[in-house]
């Protein structure tokens, strides 16, 4: 009876928690120069993917109604844990250099509307990735 008991309380918050997923369309991506992409991100209402090379240099937008990839910025670092804004029209992003061997880190807004990528936060040491929290970015 202990067995099972432990057995149960063990795997219940499992069961419990667990997800529907469903894969509604495949679409494979083609006509890239780059190679192998890496997803960073989904836009708020599931139409767009950020994407960047394995080492997380660039940052690329790809819009699957329009089978356009468009690039965004080809700096070290974007492709790590970029986020959009909640309403999708804006993306956030890390820019990384190396000074001395130490890595400073900048963060940057893109603005898709107008086609803007701008300085948010200049480079420092211990920058982290950029978080929305309500209509807030947090680094």
């Amino acid at each position: 009876m202990k067995k099972k008991l432990c057995f149960f309380l063990f795997f219940f918050p499992f069961i419990a928690s667990s997800q529907e997923i469903s894969v509604r369309k495949i679409q494979q991506i083609t006509g890239t120069k780059d190679g192998e992409l890496v997803l960073s991100g989904v836009s708020p209402d599931g139409k767009h993917l950020l994407a960047s090379s394995s080492d997380f240099r660039g940052l690329k937008i790809i819009d699957f109604k329009r089978k356009r990839i468009k690039e965004i910025t080809n700096d070290a670092g974007a492709g790590y844990e970029p986020v959009f804004s909640p309403d999708g029209n804006k993306i956030y992003f890390r820019s990384d250099e190396y000074r001395n061997y130490r890595k400073f880190s900048a963060l940057y807004e893109y603005d898709r509307s107008a086609e803007v990528k701008s300085l948010v936060e200049t480079a420092s040491r211990g920058l982290g990735s950029p978080v929305i929290s309500g209509s807030e970015v947090i680094y």
